[in-house]
């Protein structure tokens, strides 16, 4: 569940919506998906750099930009990315 679908969630259980309300959250929904979509594609570009790929002992894929590089997994690569775009 989003922050949005929530929000919308709570404000119906305790105080109903109006059919303006309703449109807003509609068009908010479709906004925070876009966002979601734009950085799932930025990670994804930019994450393609790592082009070696390997998977450790629990089986954690592996990401290096060459076989003589540091190895990070998805998730540890997911922080860089957020740390460097300032999310």
């Amino acid at each position: 569940m989003t922050a949005v679908e929530w929000l919308e969630e709570e404000l119906k259980t305790r105080y109903g919506l109006t059919p303006t309300s309703i449109l807003l959250f509609r068009d908010a929904k479709e906004m925070e998906k876009q966002q979601q979509d734009e950085f799932a594609i930025g990670f994804a570009e930019w994450s393609s750099f790592y082009r070696e790929k390997n998977r450790n002992s629990k089986l954690d894929m592996l990401h290096a930009k060459s076989k003589y590089d540091e190895s990070y997994t998805t998730k540890e690569l997911l922080e860089i990315y957020k740390k460097e775009k300032g999310l």
